[in-house]
């Protein structure tokens, strides 16, 4: 890699990846986990199920995949409770 600086764009486990692998390079975290979340790969989108502190509010809410635009209406039929 002939960079001095990696950007990454994932959450804090790919982060961990990265500074592993690239020991000698700068690797910036620039995005915020927000708790643990179910997938539906096929509609390219994702579900909060338990937030973490402090994101309480998210519970329950569903994005888009990549883009992580709010999705109106529930699409993955899973009640979340806290």
């Amino acid at each position: 890699l002939d960079a001095n600086t990696i950007i990454v764009l994932s959450c804090s486990a790919g982060w961990s990846c990265f500074t592993r692998n690239y020991p000698d390079k700068k690797v910036l975290q620039v995005t915020e986990d927000i708790g643990l979340v179910i997938t539906d790969a096929d509609r390219e989108i994702f579900k909060v199920v338990m937030p973490y502190k402090g994101h309480e509010s998210e519970l329950g809410k569903e994005y888009r995949t990549n883009t992580g635009e709010p999705l109106v209406g529930k699409k993955i039929k899973l009640r979340c409770t806290a």
